[in-house]
């Protein structure tokens, strides 16, 4: 996995090369060797510009050898280094934007992520916890699927709460929420987004069902009602 606050830089979420064998002892020893494959590749890729970089290089003309200008759909294809445009491809689409200067690229939740892991570590005086990291991280993936930071509002925002609550308790859904709406109160202080869409949907955690011991008469009751098999 490309860390965190890597991935928006070198455009990957994950890099990933074969073994080429079944045999434990014979992929040991080429472990290294692919390993070192990784890294010289992640360098590359942080060598080289972001997406968003790259689309503000190409929203000037860009001539072919033989002095034609290539067609927004043209770009778009080569900055997602693909072969054709493909208008039902949604991120296709939001590139297209970007160079046509329709829309800004919307901000991805990687993005997001690692600008807010740079934030925190530069107003406290230690960097972020690997814990906290991970925390931030896990609550990313789970939203990831409701859209990006730009396409949220409060209905998706209840929608990915009520997916939450089937899982996991109220006060961890609580918790999730509070580092979301963290994440995105850092992308409104650097005008990715116009509001903290978070802000609109309150939260409070259930309370849990206070439970009591029996008094001594309760305990009398229930012996002279109930069965003895029952006791």
């Amino acid at each position: 996995m490309v860390p965190t606050s890597l991935r928006d830089a070198a455009g990957r979420r994950q890099l990933t090369r074969s073994l080429k064998t079944d045999d434990h002892n014979t992929a040991i020893r080429r472990y290294g060797g692919v390993l070192q494959e990784l890294e010289k590749e992640l360098q590359r890729l942080l060598s080289e510009p972001s997406l968003r970089q790259k689309i503000a290089q190409n929203s000037a003309p860009a001539l072919t050898p033989d002095g034609i200008d290539l067609l927004p759909k043209e770009k778009a294809a080569v900055l997602l280094g693909v072969r054709s445009f493909d208008e039902s491809n949604i991120r296709h689409l939001q590139v297209l934007n970007a160079i046509t200067g329709q829309e800004p690229l919307p901000v991805s939740w990687d993005e997001a992520l690692a600008l807010w892991i740079k934030e925190r570590n530069k107003a406290n005086a230690r960097n972020l916890a690997e814990g906290s990291i991970k925390q931030a991280q896990k609550s990313v993936e789970e939203i990831r699927s409701f859209g990006s930071p730009s396409d949220l509002n409060k209905y998706v925002i209840r929608d990915f709460i009520a997916a939450l609550e089937e899982k996991i308790s109220s006060s961890t859904v609580r918790s999730r929420l509070s580092l979301l709406s963290a994440i995105c109160q850092d992308l409104v202080a650097q005008d990715f987004l116009k509001r903290n869409p978070f802000l609109d949907v309150p939260y409070t955690a259930r309370r849990k069902q206070e439970r009591r011991a029996f008094t001594d008469q309760e305990i009398t009751l229930l012996k002279d009602h109930e069965h003895p098999c029952y006791w």
